[in-house]
């Protein structure tokens, strides 16, 4: 069991970086709080939840339509960032406009609303070639660190990006070892062309059927 334990005063900073963990396959991880008054900050926790369970589903997905692509036990930090790459949760998200610049000719005024998209960035092919197929080799770390600043943009970026990344992270890969670990998945429907519901974040229409075996059984 991993146990993480939070106790803070309010408005106190919380000293705590999922990053810094690492969870064995099977394992609980349960979090407690010290004191009531920290209570409101498991908003913080609640948020990535709907990110986790839609990420974790399109990444067993692909991991079932590319089974010969990674052993994803291994190497689960470039599956999930192959998988967070080709259905980021956040795709659409607002900013403001500091001052006037131009973009690609179109001229834009100082002080207005700007959407970015990195569901498009994310399918650039001139970052990211054959940007459809999955390949979770595209996050080994030399190639992870040669991405040009902003192309790999999930959870948003800079001083805007997502305060529960950390967490979902963290959550996402304990799920996926807890079950990789002991069950092997197969499409229960492989020619199904899954449908992709848009809001409030990406998500599978109609869930993934597909069929469990037990690894090792007995």
């Amino acid at each position: 069991t991993v146990e993480i334990t939070i106790g803070t005063d309010t408005g106190a900073e919380l000293k705590f970086d999922p990053a810094e963990l690492t969870v064995k396959a099977g394992a609980d991880v349960r979090v407690t709080f010290e004191n009531r008054a920290s209570v409101p900050h498991n908003l913080t926790f609640q948020a990535p939840i709907n990110v986790a369970t839609s990420t974790v589903t399109f990444m067993f997905y692909e991991l079932a339509r590319n089974p010969q692509e990674t052993d994803p036990l291994t190497q689960l930090d470039m599956v999930l960032d192959e998988t967070l790459r080709m259905y980021p949760p956040a795709w659409i998200g607002p900013r403001r406009s500091i001052e006037s610049f131009e973009l690609l000719g179109v001229q834009v005024p100082g002080g207005v609303m700007v959407n970015y998209c990195s569901w498009a960035s994310h399918h650039l092919p001139e970052v990211f070639p054959e940007p459809w197929s999955f390949r979770p080799s595209r996050f080994a770390p030399e190639a992870k660190a040669a991405l040009p600043k902003g192309a790999y943009v999930p959870f948003g970026g800079g001083s805007r990006t997502c305060i529960g990344m950390r967490f979902g992270q963290l959550e996402i890969k304990a799920i996926a070892c807890a079950i990789l670990s002991r069950y092997s998945l197969e499409l229960a429907e492989p020619e199904r062309r899954m449908s992709i519901r848009q809001m409030p974040t990406l998500s599978p229409r109609g869930g993934l059927p597909v069929v469990v075996r037990e690894r090792n059984p007995g």
